[in-house]
Formats: C-alpha cells, structure tokens, sequence
C-alpha cells in the first residue's frame, strides 16, 4: 500500500511539471527590453505583425549565409526571435497588414557574439514563438 501511495505521490508530481504553471501575460517588445530578467522563461502573449528574416554574409573568410529572425510587434518594436523548425505552411510568419497575437517564450543568451578575433560578450533578450493565438 505504501508503494502504491509513494508511486501515485510522484505520478503526480511528474503530471504537475508537465502542466504550464498558468496564463499567459500580454507584454510589449519595448516591456520585455525595459527588464527582460522580469520575464526570463515566462510564457508571454505579444501582439504584432509576425517575424522577418534576414540573411546576413558570414564572417569574412566563412562561405555561406546566417539567416537571422526578427520579431516585430504591433508599436513597430523588434526583438530577436526564434521560429519553431514544424511552423505550420498554412500560417504565414509575417503580415505587415495584419496585427496577431503570438505567443511563445522570454529567453535570454548571455555569451561571445561576432567574428573571431572581434567578439564581444552581449546579453540578448528573444522572443521563442510557440505559435499564434487563434
């Protein structure tokens, strides 16, 4: 019987880890970056246009191109982004015309950014879309 109490104790506990510990909070890009510690790993709500990608050259003596995402909300405010690989073909990324709510996660990067022999270390609020709220 103790067994089977302790097994259905950590069942439990399991279930509880896996459940999203509660409601989105609507914010703005201009919010997260005033204090992105406030918000680090909190599931979040940002409306906006969707996210734009550019594609920027390697640093010199690479061949190739990095593909960088940008998040731009509904005040014209842009944040790093990043896109889920499975983003539904159905759903477009960016609509300039039209303002969505999206949701998804506040991550901060802390380390080296920029070409060898000229990096420098940077803190780097983005903006991990999950998806778009219906």
């Amino acid at each position: 019987m103790r067994k089977l109490f302790l097994s259905l104790l950590l069942m439990l506990a399991l279930i509880g880890c896996a459940v999203p510990s509660g409601k989105a909070t609507e914010v703005s890009v201009k919010k997260v970056e005033g204090n992105p510690e406030a918000f680090r790993d909190k599931l979040v709500r940002v409306r906006g246009y969707g996210v734009m990608m550019a594609t920027v050259p390697l640093c010199p003596g690479y061949v190739g191109l990095d593909q960088r995402a940008v998040f731009v909300d509904a005040e014209g405010s842009k944040i790093t982004a990043q896109v889920p690989k499975n983003w539904p073909e159905n759903i477009r990324i960016y609509e300039p015309e039209k303002v969505r709510t999206f949701e998804g996660y506040i991550r901060i990067f802390s380390g080296e950014v920029g070409c060898p022999g000229s990096t420098r270390k940077e803190v780097i609020p983005y903006f991990e879309i999950t998806g778009v709220v219906p």
